[in-house]
């Protein structure tokens, strides 16, 4: 089986974080683009003003604990931005410091399937969560 390309989108407030997130995804091969926000604004800006290829999906991997608007805002702003039609192009994941079953229960209301991981993000961690999704598409 060849191995999916994705477009990749990154939100984390923390630039250390976003770096080493943009240096794991850039050595797994899979990527078609990947853009890099620090806030939440400027991601939905990008998404509402940017066509990205339909041909592959859409990772966004981003961090709930953020100012401003933290990652579950941003995913309800996300699933309104989306046009009805691509929102199974896209998937949604969690890098975490820390994962709390408020934080899944936050989540499961959202009524979206989610992916959850600790951070730092990992080369094996997101391989493995790559191939995981690539069963699913």
């Amino acid at each position: 089986m060849s191995q999916e390309l994705f477009h990749f989108l990154i939100l984390d407030d923390n630039k250390l974080d976003c770096f080493i997130a943009e240096k794991v995804i850039a050595n797994t091969h899979r990527s078609v683009s990947i853009h890099v926000f620090n806030f939440g604004h400027e991601a939905l800006n990008f998404l509402k003003t940017t066509e990205l290829d339909p041909n592959y999906r859409v990772v966004l991997v981003v961090d709930i604990y953020m100012p401003v608007i933290n990652g579950f805002e941003f995913l309800k702003s996300v699933l309104d931005v989306i046009p009805e039609q691509r929102k199974g192009n896209y998937v949604f994941s969690f890098f975490t410091s820390s994962i709390s079953e408020v934080d899944v229960e936050e989540a499961k209301k959202i009524s979206m399937d989610i992916k959850f991981h600790t951070k730092p993000i990992t080369s094996a961690t997101f391989n493995a969560f790559l191939d995981e999704i690539q069963c699913f598409s």
